[in-house]
């Protein structure tokens, strides 16, 4: 999935991420709210992107639980053949003058990104 946003997730539902790199790759997950917080995911542990060894389908080891903010959130998943610094990105993230969001474009440099926009309802229909 890339681009478009997913409506209807409620506070508490899970969100379980996997990955299709084809080949020996590097994988990062962030997210930014609406108010430009970049929150780094995975890997949980270390300072770079985790490498993938090229299997053709990996699932995160775990679910993310969506907390109870009703602000949308942009889930990041970027592929790069080279490890990434996380505070690197994190930090091109939120420097840029376009800021949160808008400034994911930039990041097409570092690698290839999948964006997951991810609004919430209050309440289920």
């Amino acid at each position: 999935y890339s681009g478009e946003a997913i409506d209807g997730f409620l506070s508490g539902d899970a969100l379980q991420f996997v990955v299709s790199a084809g080949e020996p790759s590097y994988f990062l997950l962030v997210s930014i709210d609406d108010a430009g917080e970049v929150v780094s995911y995975f890997p949980t542990e270390g300072a770079e992107s985790f490498f993938l060894n090229g299997q053709s389908r990996w699932s995160m080891p775990f679910s993310l639980v969506l907390d109870g903010s009703e602000r949308p959130e942009t889930f990041l998943g970027i592929l790069s053949k080279e490890p990434l610094s996380i505070a690197h990105v994190k930090k091109r993230i939120s420097n840029d003058q376009k800021g949160g969001v808008q400034a994911i474009s930039d990041l097409a440099s570092v690698g290839d990104l999948t964006i997951v926009n991810v609004k919430r309802k209050t309440s289920r229909p």
